[in-house]
């Protein structure tokens, strides 16, 4: 029995030691990490030429279809060379003769989609793409799908949306000034024909707008009443330069649709006749039937002291 326990205490003791060795080495491979490449857009133009777009846009053309611009790409891969760029125009591949590519060192990268990317920028590029909008008017996303030789991909987006211009409006029919003189001076010129500027009689039948004349009560010296009204069943309207908004000038008006707006926005005046005139001011008068606009600006005032040769100078666009 003594035997028996002796051979139990040595194999345990054998274990013990057996069980308290260095663990075993393991290796394990290395895993070479994959990057994918990166595509982004540029700021500016990498050859230095015509400005880029590189954000989100929206742009007037006269023909959609015709309309091109710039895209600034860059392309990168930390770990395999780049092997294709190609660009879609909402989903469908753009056609060849519809982009065109150039490097920043200027070399003409051609019109292949996918253009094909060897040395040296297969490594890493700067380009310039030339696009163009489609025909209809609308929303225009081009996509740019980059590959690398290990098939991992980037891709980026850029809209931009295409509207027809905004029609700049109807030219004047009529620029020019008229000289309105004093109702009480020579005959036949106290009204003022609108149309062609032609001083007429205070109650032709072509007038528009006439003087008031003058107050006998006051000296001759100071008895025009330097106000006008309208005739023949024109109306008038103050020019409201507050609501004009700060950048109107009179100088700038070119279309008949501002002058339909300045009367739109106009002040009604009174009676329609006016406060007394002062070089500057600015009035709108209708026509009769309603179907003509004159923008009047006073552009001189002449007192005279011992006549009634008193007159105004208009200046007249409609």
């Amino acid at each position: 029995m003594k035997r028996l326990w002796l051979f139990a205490i040595l194999a345990l003791t054998a274990g013990v030691f057996t069980s308290c060795g260095d663990d075993p080495i393991i290796d394990i491979p290395e895993v070479e990490e994959n990057f994918a490449p990166t595509i982004t857009l540029l700021t500016e133009n990498p050859t230095g030429g015509t400005a880029v777009f590189s954000a989100d846009a929206t742009i007037e053309v006269e023909d959609s279809g015709e309309t091109r611009f710039f895209v600034g790409i860059k392309g990168e891969d930390l770990t395999d060379s780049l092997k294709t760029l190609e660009v879609f125009l909402n989903d469908e591949k753009v056609e060849e003769s519809l982009v065109s590519m150039t490097a920043a060192d200027g070399t003409d990268i051609g019109t292949n989609n996918p253009a094909l990317l060897v040395s040296p920028y297969n490594t890493g590029f700067s380009f310039a793409v030339e696009l163009r909008t489609m025909a209809d008017y609308g929303v225009n996303t081009f996509r740019f799908l980059l590959t690398d030789s290990g098939d991992l991909t980037d891709e980026v987006s850029i809209s931009i949306t295409t509207t027809e211009p905004v029609p700049v409006g109807t030219d004047l029919s009529g620029n020019l000034s008229g000289i309105l003189l004093n109702q009480a001076g020579p005959a036949g010129t106290g009204g003022l024909d609108l149309d062609g500027g032609n001083s007429v009689g205070s109650a032709d039948a072509t007038a528009e707008i006439k003087d008031n004349g003058i107050n006998t009560d006051n000296p001759v010296a100071t008895n025009w009443r330097q106000t006008i009204s309208t005739v023949n069943g024109a109306n008038i309207r103050t020019l409201n330069r507050t609501a004009m908004g700060e950048t109107y000038d009179y100088a700038a008006v070119t279309t008949v649709e501002e002058v339909q707006s300045a009367w739109d926005l106009g002040d009604v005046v009174t009676g329609n006749s006016t406060a007394v005139l002062e070089v500057g001011d600015e009035f709108i008068v209708e026509s009769a039937d309603g179907t003509l606009r004159y923008l009047l600006q006073v552009a001189e005032v002449n007192v005279t002291t011992d006549s009634n040769g008193d007159n105004y100078v208009f200046n007249i666009k409609y």
